[in-house]
C-alpha cells in the first residue's frame, strides 16, 4: 500500500507544512494540484482514468436531465467497477497488480456515484469544479477511504482552521495507524501468530482451520483499520474531518451491530444507495438485504468466495432479524444487572464466533477449499 511507501511519507512531511504556511485561499487549489502530481507520479494512466470520470459525471450530473441518462452514467460506473475489480482479480492471481486505480478505484467509484445521485436531486448548494476535484482526489483517502460524502466535505472546507489540538490529534491517530498495520497486522498476527500455532495443523486440524480463520479476519481488521487510521489522521493534519470507518466491531453483539462498526462508511453507502431504494420499491426485505450484503462481497473481490461471505452475512442478519420478532420476545429471559452482563457477553462471544467462522469463506482459495474447511471443522 503507498501509505507505507517512504515516498508518500516524505510527500506528506513535505505537503502538510506547505498547506500551513501558504494563504489561505491557495490552500484547495494547492491541495488539488499535490494530489494530482502524486497521482500522476505513481500512474498517470490511474489518473487518466480517474480524471476523465471524474469530468464526465460533474458534467453529466448539470446537463442532460433525464431518467434514460442517469440510468447510462449509473450503469458506466457500475460496469466500470465490474472491469476494474475483473481485472484486479486476474492480475491478483498472476501475483502483481499493475495500476493504481486498480486498489483504490472501489472507493473513488462509490464517491462519484454518491455525488452524481444527490447533485441529481439537488441535496447540494452551488459548488465549481475545483471543489468537486479536490473532494475526489484528496490524496488521504483516495486509496482506503473512508468513503466521506460531498456535503461533509464541503462543509469541512468552509471550517478550516489551524487548531493545535486537531493537529496533535492528527499526528497520534497516524501514529496508532502505523502501530496497527506495521507491527500488529504485518509482524504480530501475519508472522508471530501463524508462526506460533503451526504445530496445530497436524495435531489438531480442527483448531488450526479456526485459527487460521481469526488470524485472517484479525489481519483483515489490524491491516485497514490502520490504514484508515493514517488517512483519518493526515486528514486533520490538514484540517479535515473525516468519518470513522471501524468502532470495535469484534465486539459487538449481534450481527446487525457488527455491520454498523465494520466498515462503517461503506455499510453506510450500500444501506442508503441499494437497501434503502430496492426495498423501498420491492417491500421485499430479505432480498433486499441478501443484494446489498452481495454487493457489499462483491465490492470487496470479485470473486465466489467474496459472493458466498455477503450471503453468508446477509443469512445471519436474517436469523437474527427473525430471533428478534418471533423467538426473543417468548423467551424467559432473567432480569438483573448480573443476568443482563452474562447475556451481553454471551451475544458478543456469539458473534464473534460467527464473524470469525466466516471468515473461513474469504480466506480460502477456492470453493473445494471452503467445503473441505467446514467439514475439517463440524468433524473436529
Amino acid at each position: 500500500m503507498p501509505q507505507i511507501n517512504i515516498l508518500f511519507i516524505g510527500f506528506c512531511a513535505v505537503v502538510v507544512p506547505v498547506y500551513w504556511l501558504i494563504p489561505d485561499g491557495w490552500r484547495r487549489a494547492f491541495l488539488s494540484l499535490t494530489s494530482t502530481a502524486f497521482l500522476l507520479y505513481m500512474d498517470p494512466i490511474s489518473f487518466a482514468l480517474l480524471f476523465t470520470l471524474t469530468g464526465a459525471v460533474f458534467f453529466f450530473s448539470r446537463n442532460y436531465k433525464s431518467d434514460r441518462i442517469d440510468l447510462a452514467v449509473i450503469m458506466l460506473l457500475f460496469s466500470t467497477i465490474c472491469v476494474i475489480r475483473f481485472t484486479q482479480l486476474i492480475q491478483r492471481l498472476q501475483g502483481e497488480i499493475h495500476l493504481l486505480a486498480l486498489v483504490g478505484f472501489g472507493f473513488y467509484a462509490l464517491k462519484l456515484t454518491h455525488y452524481f445521485i444527490e447533485q441529481r436531486s439537488g441535496s447540494f448548494r452551488k459548488h465549481r469544479f475545483i471543489d468537486f476535484y479536490s473532494y475526489m482526489l484528496f490524496f488521504p483517502t483516495i486509496m482506503v477511504g473512508p468513503i466521506h460524502k460531498f456535503d461533509e466535505f464541503l462543509q469541512s472546507n468552509r471550517r478550516i482552521r489551524w487548531n493545535d489540538q486537531t493537529f496533535a490529534d492528527g499526528l497520534e491517530r497516524i501514529l496508532y495507524g502505523y502501530a496497527k498495520v506495521v507491527v500488529i497486522a504485518n509482524w504480530l498476527i501475519a508472522i508471530k501468530i501463524p508462526t506460533f500455532a503451526a504445530g496445530l495443523h497436524s495435531q489438531y486440524p480442527a483448531s488450526s482451520v479456526i485459527v487460521d480463520s481469526a488470524v485472517y479476519g484479525f489481519h483483515l481488521y489490524f491491516a485497514f483499520a490502520g490504514l484508515s487510521d493514517i488517512a483519518i489522521g493526515l486528514s486533520r493534519l490538514l484540517g479535515y474531518q473525516m468519518c470513522e470507518n471501524f468502532d470495535y466491531p469484534f465486539l459487538s453483539r449481534n450481527i446487525g451491530e457488527f455491520w454498523q462498526s465494520w466498515h462503517m462508511s461503506l455499510s453506510s453507502w450500500c444501506r442508503q444507495y441499494i437497501f434503502i431504494p430496492f426495498f423501498a420499491k420491492s417491500r421485499n426485505l430479505p432480498v433486499a438485504l441478501l443484494l446489498t450484503m452481495i454487493c457489499i462481497g462483491l465490492w470487496h473481490e470479485f470473486s465466489i468466495r467474496y459472493l458466498l461471505w455477503g450471503i453468508y452475512h446477509a443469512s445471519g442478519i436474517l436469523l437474527w432479524r427473525w430471533y428478534q420478532k418471533h423467538l426473543r420476545p417468548v423467551l424467559p429471559l432473567p432480569n438483573g444487572r448480573i443476568w443482563q452482563g452474562i447475556g451481553n457477553g454471551f451475544s458478543v462471544a456469539f458473534t464473534f464466533s460467527f464473524v470469525i467462522l466466516g471468515f473461513t469463506i474469504p480466506r480460502s482459495s477456492s470453493f473445494k477449499e471452503i467445503i473441505n474447511n467446514f467439514q475439517i471443522m463440524i468433524s473436529g
